[in-house]
């Protein structure tokens, strides 16, 4: 059986508050989709199983920037 034939609740939040409200929510069944992902690669191979998945790319976390003498790179960069 191929682990993409499961079905998975979809969620594209446009606010971070929301975004954060789905993932407390679902918590240990939730995977998130951001930036360079290996989520479907593992779960093809059964390593993972989320029954959500949280598709953060709309939450505007695409950046690099220097603030405070360090380095912050956004979760979907």
């Amino acid at each position: 059986m191929n682990p993409l034939d499961n079905r998975l609740d979809y969620f594209a939040p446009l606010t971070l508050s929301d975004g954060c409200k789905i993932l407390d929510t679902y918590r240990k069944s939730a995977a998130v989709i951001a930036g360079g992902t290996d989520l479907l690669p593992r779960i093809r191979a059964g390593v993972t199983q989320p029954e959500h998945l949280v598709d953060l790319r709309s939450l505007g976390l695409s950046y690099i920037k220097s603030e405070g003498g360090k380095v912050i790179i956004g979760a979907c960069t």
